[in-house]
């Protein structure tokens, strides 16, 4: 079982934000400020930018086995928003797990 989402985005130039969405390529939310947990989001945080995954503050909020998953790109004129192809968004929206980690923020962005 899965213990945190990380969204590999490296060499996208992404901004880092406070409140990214990723969406997937048709732009519906996967994740976004509405669709979480507030008292998780509020005790550690919406979200959490790294160089890499495998270093213990990491470590700390997606856990030993995160689930790990590519951008395809960036969205918007901002740059913050990620979008995720059809086929791994899949992979947050159809599974009942996953989608609770999302809730609870155990999502890690890699840049």
């Amino acid at each position: 079982m899965h213990t945190g989402v990380v969204i590999d985005a490296r060499g996208l130039a992404i901004q880092p934000a406070l409140f990214p969405r990723i969406v997937d390529e048709r732009g519906q939310t996967l994740y976004a400020p509405e669709s979480v947990d507030r008292e998780a989001a509020v005790q550690q945080g919406y979200v959490t930018y790294a160089k890499v995954f495998d270093q213990a503050p990491a470590q700390a909020r997606i856990g030993e086995h995160p689930l790990v998953l590519r951008a395809l790109r960036v969205a918007g004129e901002s740059r913050v928003d990620l979008v995720l192809s059809d086929a791994e968004a899949t992979r947050i929206r159809d599974y009942a797990a996953t989608r609770r980690l999302v809730r609870q923020c155990r999502v890690l962005i890699v840049m």
